[in-house]
């Protein structure tokens, strides 16, 4: 094997995978070649990219790769794909450095997907919490900084996160937010994630005495189309009854902007994308409104279990073990079952492990997720979903 090109080393183990023939010797020689040949990482990044749980052995060698700043950018993200399946901690520090170094190269293309990697798509990130604080110490100028404040950020904007790391995330960034440095850095994550659970504490930047602060600030009212002086006085959804809140929102013109903003704070984005080339999680919402129109839209939001999408029903599956998944299914064949859970994590199930597979009346989207909204602001969410499809 080795005395074939290098190029052609990540072919041949590519064809092995393919036709399901796992060659572990190889894979482990190309392991110890790339430790001291750092030539083969991105070949071994490529290999290691789609197991489910590759060897600790060889993540620890990308993870200690050398020069990710002269790395392609999809080398990187796959080395990204790579640590974020090893689930340790111990890798956060690499993947972050790989992020940075795609930033670095002005790589955008490969940008987005390393980003969404490391958050959209991080269905463990809360698990991350104190590993994030402790980077998110560095210099406020250091992008490693930057990334780390916006894991942070990401999981206070979560439903699903863990309640003991959203808490200390937010306490952490609350008292940050006092260090005027750390500040720009905060508004620019917030800016990046689209988050916008710090719009108040963003207009009132806009008066800091920090010239730094100002600006940051303003650019995010611009980025994020926040008027300082418009009030929404509309009620919250859950002061109204379903009937009152369908009424009321029918009635109301959202800011499709600001629902795009909303979409990502109710922790839409953990079940459903919005566009094809994300992988899929739950029912795709790009063209829903050429399917169903606006008022629909919002009844099937605030009440979710009247109406199932076809496939994602939700499933509940016990293991021999005793353990339980539930979920809905992405895939299955003859011996492999594949669901998504609440949380968006994948799981893969051989069905010779399977005792029970029930599926249950209701859906897995919860009812509330509107009640902490205004009606305004429920418009704008379904505006925003509706504009998807008039994009197509």
């Amino acid at each position: 094997l080795w005395k074939l090109p290098k190029d052609e080393v990540g072919e041949y183990l590519s064809l092995l995978g393919s036709n399901r023939i796992q060659d572990n010797e190889t894979l482990n020689s190309l392991i110890e070649s790339a430790n001291y040949d750092p030539t083969l990482i991105p070949v071994l990044s490529t290999q290691l990219a789609d197991l489910k749980d590759p060897p600790t052995n060889g993540l620890d060698v990308l993870a200690a790769a050398p020069a990710k700043n002269k790395m392609r950018g999809y080398d990187l993200s796959n080395i990204i794909k790579c640590l974020l399946n090893g689930k340790s901690s111990k890798y956060l520090g690499s993947i972050i450095d790989s992020i940075v170094a795609i930033e670095a190269q002005g790589n955008w293309t490969a940008l987005r997907p390393a980003k969404d990697l490391y958050l959209k798509n991080n269905g463990r990130i809360d698990a991350y919490k104190a590993e994030l604080a402790e980077i998110a110490k560095g210099e406020p100028k250091d992008r490693k900084t930057f990334w780390a404040y916006a894991g942070l950020m990401e999981i206070t904007g979560r439903s699903n996160a863990n309640a003991e790391a959203k808490a200390s995330s937010k306490d952490l960034i609350d008292s940050d937010w006092a260090d005027p440095a750390r500040r720009v850095v905060l508004i620019n994550a917030a800016v990046d994630l689209k988050n916008r659970n710090y719009d108040e504490q963003i207009i009132q930047a806009t008066a800091d005495k920090d010239k730094a602060v100002r600006a940051a600030a303003e650019r995010a009212l611009r980025h994020f189309k926040i008027n300082p002086d418009e009030v929404d006085a509309t009620p919250k959804v859950s002061t109204l009854s379903m009937e009152d809140a369908l009424a009321k929102v029918k009635s109301t013109k959202g800011v499709p902007a600001h629902g795009e903003a909303i979409f990502n704070k109710a922790a839409c984005n953990s079940c459903h994308t919005v566009s094809e080339d994300e992988p899929q999680k739950g029912p795709y919402l790009g063209n829903i409104a050429a399917i169903y129109p606006r008022n629909e839209l919002a009844e099937a939001i605030l009440n979710p279990g009247k109406t199932i999408a076809q496939g994602f029903a939700t499933n509940l599956v016990t293991l021999k073990d005793g353990n339980a998944v539930m979920g809905f299914i992405t895939s299955e064949t003859t011996d492999q079952l594949v669901m998504r859970d609440m949380a968006s994590q994948e799981h893969h199930l051989a069905k010779a492990d399977i005792t029970d597979r029930t599926k249950m009346p209701n859906s897995m989207m919860p009812a509330g997720l509107m009640h902490n909204f205004s009606v305004k602001e429920f418009a704008s969410l379904l505006d925003y979903i509706v504009g998807l499809s008039t994009k197509k």
